[in-house]
């Protein structure tokens, strides 16, 4: 009988796929906003449609929108340093336990950074968001600079 032990099987590069659809997840979601809202999509200009709908929309459905985008962008600009900071510490051979624990911990930042983003109407939210962002951006340069540690000796 298997069980699933973070500390003896490798599980850390399946988090790859799942921090990627974490980052993409919110774009789809502004996609169902605009279209509720009778936006037609322009995809000949598709990095428009923000700017276009602004027009047509109420500031509250509008600042939705703006977050929900803020949140997909931030997921691409902040994945290829955490896909560096996994494979690096994969290559390296962190601990078995140390990487499912990283990449796991990884995803359920950026699912919580989703979700304070995209509700977030306050700046004591905001703040709370942005330390989740920079405690996940130093546990991508902890690995990062580990196992750089590991390698180089």
């Amino acid at each position: 009988m298997s069980t699933f032990d973070l500390s003896r099987t490798n599980y850390s590069l399946f988090a790859l796929p799942l921090v990627w659809t974490v980052g993409f997840l919110p774009h789809p979601v502004k996609l169902g906003v605009l279209a509720s809202e009778g936006h037609q999509w322009n995809n000949v200009q598709p990095r428009q449609n923000t700017a276009e709908a602004a027009a047509t929309l109420d500031k509250k459905t509008l600042a939705k929108v703006q977050r929900l985008e803020g949140a997909h962008l931030n997921g691409t600009e902040t994945f290829p340093l955490f896909a560096a900071a996994l494979l690096a510490g994969n290559v390296a051979r962190l601990p078995v336990k140390a990487l499912n624990t990283f990449a796991f911990g990884y995803l359920a930042s950026r699912i919580l950074f989703n979700i304070l983003y995209v509700s977030q109407q306050s700046a004591t939210v905001s703040w709370t968001r942005s330390a989740v962002w920079f405690s996940a951006i130093g546990a991508n340069l902890w690995v990062l600079v580990k196992s750089a540690l590991l390698i180089s000796s």
